[in-house]
């Protein structure tokens, strides 16, 4: 569910549509899309029914769509804050991804598994300061209990 393609760290993005744009090219060059344009438009579908910030700068937009040819994980760290919800800013920034035809047990099961590492400070430390090497062993390591 993670490949290390997916995660890039200090990134000058300054905006979410920036950034949006990022996971999908990062994604369809990994072959995890077929649709770019399909897939920023699930991710901001779901943005509008309820925002992905979770506080502590970290934001969380995630989709379940056809333009996703199989699940997965990926991690933005900025340079820089952006703004993010109409109160809210992120600097670090999970996406999920989940096929439409996939269960969304999967997709709650994924956010789940990351929220509650999201509360552990010590991880959220880590995550602000690693390499994308680091990063990767960490999610790899979250994501494949069960």
């Amino acid at each position: 569910m993670i490949q290390d393609s997916m995660i890039r760290v200090n990134q000058p993005y300054e905006s979410k549509e920036e950034i949006f744009l990022a996971f999908a090219q990062m994604a369809y060059d990994s072959g995890l899309i077929n649709d770019k344009e399909q897939y920023i438009k699930a991710l901001k579908q779901r943005e509008e029914v309820l925002p992905t910030s979770v506080g502590n700068a970290i934001a969380i937009p995630h989709c379940q769509s056809n333009a996703v040819n199989e699940p997965f994980v990926g991690f933005i760290r900025l340079n820089k804050s952006v703004a993010w919800d109409e109160n809210e800013v992120a600097s670090m920034i999970f996406t999920i991804a989940i096929p439409e035809a996939t269960s969304g047990q999967l997709h709650l099961r994924t956010l789940a598994k990351l929220s509650r590492k999201l509360v552990n400070q010590d991880f959220v430390d880590a995550i602000q300061a690693d390499t994308e090497k680091n990063i990767y062993e960490k999610l790899f390591e979250i994501l494949k209990e069960d």
